[in-house]
């Protein structure tokens, strides 16, 4: 008995051994390698979201509460930028949240009447440094309800999720921009112009294009402003609606100076507009972003600097601007500066906008004109084969029409809709489809169209050149405005 005894104490004794070899394992790492002992006991990435979660939601007592995850709140603590890890974090935090019995609200939720939840990330040696922490607004300022901290070693993140992207960007200038509001109003609808880049003897229309698009994304997520869609905010308006919205923004001051209201923003009923511009200065684009009520009154303005690594190459070394030649897929005149003399000033856009308007084969397109004196107006469009065709004034043959049924001229801040407002003809959209230039003018004083020969209606610089000719050669006030607009099947 005493043999079977021992044998069954040497066993016990023996499993024991082997489950406290861990232990010892684990001191000894503990005692002698104090790195390796610190990257053994540290969390990655996900144990790292779960752990400072859980904290959170004990310390704040938030399961079944409300709480806003949004990108713009999470952000790497010394530069204010976020980058692709700022997603990656809010879909890990918003699955545990809600694992964990806390109610997640969308980016735009009322942030006065809910929780926010804000997380920033710095670099410490070779771990990423975490911060987490809970808000709510009282009557006294934003109050912390619960903060948790941990860290988690870079080498197991993906380099290029703390790389800053065209996003991080974007989301630092529109988290300046709501920064400086002093009105929070929340879901303002914004009108976007494009953004102006002074970029001298260079093409920059590609730079342009790529910042309206960066910030727009951006600003889809913001809590205070609601970017237009300008095509689906004028959709089904009729002319009537047009034309007594387009009084709007023309007051008697604006009569006396060239900047008004935008047109578009106008027609579709915005609260505010923004206002871009940019330009390169060695390293960096610098952007500038401006927001102004109906009223030309300031609400906000940002500016950030964008390092050329983010945009596409050929929009930061862009060809030379093309010289006014010969004209193939698109009219030269497009993209001119809108011309102003003796204070009078054109507005053009379409019932489909005024940046690139699209309509498809068979949909109708009307033109919307207004102008801040009274003055002459004509309207024509320069197609891709460079020839110019007269729009407005015309009769029912398609003839020139003064001060007939369709006279042509208009009032201060009474919009011009064409087709109708006394014109027969339709525009229907149909080939050949491609891009057309449309050009507005007003003159104080009738333009001589008669004097102009039929072949230099065949040629839009020379016919453009003799009208400017007869425009601005007087004292009196003349005006340009153009829009580009596309037709396809």
């Amino acid at each position: 008995m005493r043999h079977v005894f021992n044998r069954l104490a040497a066993r016990v004794r023996q499993k024991m051994a082997l489950r406290l070899l861990p232990v010892f394992f684990g001191v000894f790492v503990l005692l002698h390698c104090p790195d390796l002992s610190a990257q053994w006991l540290e969390k990655d990435l996900d144990e790292a979201v779960e752990s400072l979660v859980k904290e959170l939601v004990e310390q704040g007592d938030l399961k079944n509460k409300p709480v806003i995850v949004s990108p713009y709140d999470l952000f790497e603590s010394s530069t204010g930028l976020g980058s692709p890890l700022t997603n990656q974090l809010r879909g890990k935090i918003v699955s545990e949240l809600k694992r964990r019995g806390a109610r997640v609200l969308l980016p735009g939720s009322d942030e006065d009447a809910n929780m926010i939840l804000q997380g920033t990330w710095q670099r410490q040696g070779e771990d990423l440094a975490l911060d987490f922490k809970v808000m709510k607004l009282t009557s006294q300022g934003p109050e912390a309800v619960a903060a948790a901290s941990e860290k988690t070693p870079l080498s197991g993140i993906d380099p290029g999720a703390l790389k800053k992207d065209r996003e991080s960007y974007a989301r630092l200038m529109v988290r300046k921009l709501e920064a400086k509001v002093s009105e929070r109003k929340r879901g303002r609808k914004i009108y976007m112009e494009k953004f102006v880049v002074d970029a001298k003897d260079k093409d920059s229309s590609g730079l342009s294009a790529y910042l309206s698009d960066m910030f727009r994304n951006a600003m889809a997520e913001s809590q205070l402003f609601a970017p237009l869609d300008e095509k689906k905010a004028l959709r089904g308006l009729s002319s009537e609606t047009l034309r007594q919205r387009g009084t709007r923004g023309i007051s008697a001051k604006h009569q006396k100076k060239t900047e008004t209201a935008n047109l578009v923003a106008v027609l579709a009923d915005a609260q505010g507009v923004l206002k871009g511009k940019a330009w390169r200065q060695g390293s960096t684009v610098a952007a500038n972003v401006e927001i102004y009520d109906m009223d030309d009154t300031m609400i906000t303005a940002a500016s950030v600097d964008i390092p050329n690594e983010i945009f596409p190459e050929r929009m930061i070394n862009p060809p030379q601007a093309p010289i006014l030649e010969s004209i193939s897929s698109t009219p030269q005149t497009v993209g001119a500066a809108n011309i102003s003399k003796g204070g009078l000033s054109a507005q053009i856009a379409t019932d489909h906008g005024e940046n690139e308007p699209l309509y498809r084969k068979g949909e109708h397109i009307r033109f919307i004109v207004r102008i801040n004196q009274d003055a002459w107006v004509y309207l024509f469009d320069i197609n891709p084969q460079n020839e110019v065709v007269l729009l407005y004034p015309v009769d029912e043959n398609g003839e020139l029409a003064h001060d007939r049924e369709c006279g042509s001229r208009l009032q201060s801040g009474s919009p011009l809709v064409l087709p109708g407002d006394g014109c027969s003809y339709d525009l229907v959209a149909d080939e050949p489809y491609g891009k057309d230039a449309v050009w507005a003018v007003a003159s104080r004083t009738p333009l001589n169209l008669t004097g102009i020969s039929e072949n230099d209606w065949s040629n839009a610089e020379i016919f453009q050149q003799k009208i400017r000719m007869q425009g601005l050669s007087g004292n009196e006030g003349y005006a340009e405005a153009m829009l580009e607009m596309v037709t396809a099947p």
